[in-house]
């Protein structure tokens, strides 16, 4: 295994890690709480917790791929 493949792995545990801790309370919950005298932003935004860190893990996991992307042609050389 290269530097890469550890450090994604890594990464990857972590994220999964991160995931799945955030989305075990979301779910733990029993029985549903109505959303009776909340206020409307969190009535809109409670339900959609869950995907908005999705999307922030995408959009985390695509920066990463991308840097690792630009760094992998880098042979620590300077041009002449």
């Amino acid at each position: 295994m290269n530097a890469k493949s550890i450090v994604a792995l890594v990464l990857g545990t972590v994220f999964f890690l991160l995931f799945v801790s955030l989305l075990a309370p979301y779910y733990a919950q029993w029985p549903p709480v109505t959303p009776g005298g909340t206020p409307a932003g969190a009535v809109i935004w409670g339900s959609r917790t869950f995907e908005t860190v999705f999307q922030g893990f995408i959009l985390l996991a695509g920066v990463i791929s991308i840097l690792l992307l630009v760094r992998s042609g880098t042979t620590g050389r300077r041009p002449p």
